[in-house]
């Protein structure tokens, strides 16, 4: 009796969505994941990249004790930090370290090449793995479309969720986060 019971709601849920046209939407999976929100908390992970042609281990959580932190997801391979792609990045790092930030670019594609030590670039880049495409709700592989920035405070609050396939548009967000962030702070102390 309950099991039917159960059903005719579920039935009756169905018919109102249908009703509002929303069926299609609440009963199919999303092929986009919903990323985590400002205000959040920032999960703690490590991974190994490399930066200048050398390998270097990033630990978000010694990271925030020096300032925030701008983790920018791609959808490229990880030698895009020698593409043109990565030039707004490369520009906004160094403005952001002024601010006390450090950048970050991770490669978010299913299956991941090794790096290559050729390229030389200052940006640093790692290979986000399952474990932190998980951790920050992103869809492995990423989309272009669905590139992700996040600015972390060094308390891991999550400043800004930004998605976009425009990397310039990514770094200007973050820049005028990481800019407010810094300018609240001052007038705390």
């Amino acid at each position: 009796m309950a099991l039917s019971k159960k059903f005719i709601l579920k039935s009756k849920i169905i018919a109102a969505l249908l009703t509002l046209g929303l069926a299609n939407t609440a009963l199919r999976p999303s092929s986009a994941k919903a990323t985590l929100s400002s205000g959040f908390h920032a999960p703690p992970f490590k991974v190994s990249g490399i930066t200048m042609g050398q390998p270097f281990h990033f630990d978000l959580d010694q990271m925030l004790k020096n300032g925030p932190v701008v983790l920018y997801f791609s959808s490229e391979s990880p030698d895009f930090a020698c593409s043109r792609e990565a030039e707004p990045l490369i520009k906004s790092a160094s403005e952001l370290r002024l601010y006390g930030a450090f950048l970050i670019a991770f490669s978010v594609i299913k299956n991941s090449m090794p790096f290559t030590t050729g390229c030389r670039s200052r940006l640093p880049v790692a290979i986000a793995d399952t474990s932190v495409t998980r951790l920050y709700a992103l869809n492995n592989p990423l989309s272009p479309q669905n590139n992700t920035t996040y600015v972390i405070a060094p308390d891991r609050r999550i400043l800004l969720t930004y998605v976009s396939s425009d990397t310039d548009s990514h770094m200007i967000k973050a820049l005028e986060v990481i800019k407010n962030w810094q300018k609240n702070q001052k007038i705390k102390r």
